[in-house]
This record gives C-alpha cells, structure tokens and sequence, in this order.
C-alpha cells in the first residue's frame, strides 16, 4: 500500500485577492499585501500592518467572512481537482482546515468593544472554536466524512496536509480489510 498522497486541486483567497492564478502571480511578482490595517479599529495599538483580504471581498461579519473564503478556495479546488462531490459518496470525504485564526472573530469584537469604551466580558474569548470554520465548510459541501482542523500556529496547512494523508490510508486500508471478512 502507497503512502503517497498527490495535491489535485488548489483554491485560495488571499490579500491580494480570489483564486489560485492571482495569489501565483503576485507572489512571482515580488509584491507584498502587507498594508496599514482598514478591517479592524487599530487606535491604540502597537501593530497595526497586516496582509488583509481585501475589503470588496469582507463581508460585514467577521465568522461569515472567514467561512466564505473557505468555501470560495475549496470550491476553486474541487474545480481544478475535476471533482464533483455529486458523484463522491459523502461519509467518505473529509474536510480539514488548518488555521491559526483560532477565536480571531471574537477577537475582532473584543478589540472593537475596547475601543468604543463598551463592557466586554473575557470569557467571551473562549466562545468561538477555532474549528468552527472546517464544521460550517463541511455543511456547506453536504460532506459526512470526519472534520478536522489542526491549529498549531504557522504549521497548521503543513499539518493538515498530513492529516488528511492519513485519513486517506486509514480508509484503503479499512475498505480493504471490509472486502477480505
């Protein structure tokens, strides 16, 4: 049994914009996305440059934003892959998400509350799970197979790519041993 696994498809929403050919040549290019943040109130605070998604393409809420993007890149990936999931038997597809977003919309709030003067409770910061994003993905797609998503800061993509190498090789290989009892 390989343990290989091979990348069919890419999709991406990045700051400079949607799709994997923009991302690609902006970054053949040289340029850089990083710019003086316009998404979140930054008065007051140290760091205020950041690679942000471009406005046109935010919407108003933070959660839905996030989750937009997700599905905008996995529906660009199943188009490059050819892959319909109409024709997939959907226990068996997965979804997994790396992010280091973590509670970033609640973060967003928090940051927006602090800065209006207005009471923000800081357990609050706890209510968002970071892989609310992989559990709204995978409704959207209709997928049934496992969600998960890694969050370990810069490793999270690498991370879920193995991840879902994994998952792969556990289904052969559990399809396989089905066929043989």
């Amino acid at each position: 049994m390989s343990s290989r696994a091979l990348l069919t498809g890419c999709g991406a929403v990045s700051p400079f914009g949607a799709g994997v050919e923009t991302l690609w040549t902006a970054l053949r290019a040289g340029r850089s996305a990083v710019a003086a943040l316009r998404g979140i109130v930054v008065d007051g605070l140290d760091g205020v440059l950041a690679a942000e998604v471009p406005p046109a393409a935010v919407a108003d809420d933070a959660r839905e934003r996030i989750d937009r993007f997700a599905a905008a890149a996995a529906h660009e990936a199943l188009r490059d892959a050819g892959l319909r999931l109409a024709d997939c038997d959907l226990t068996r597809v997965a979804v997994v998400v790396g992010t280091t977003l973590g509670a970033m919309p609640i973060g967003e709030r928090y940051l927006r509350a602090r800065h209006a003067g207005a009471p923000f409770a800081a357990r609050r910061l706890l209510g968002h799970p970071y892989a609310a994003t992989a559990t709204n993905l995978a409704r959207a797609l209709g997928t049934r197979g496992p969600v998960l998503s890694p969050s370990i800061a810069c490793a999270s993509g690498s991370h879920a790519l193995g991840m879902a190498r994994d998952l792969m090789i556990r289904l052969r290989r559990r399809c396989r041993e089905m066929r043989c009892s």
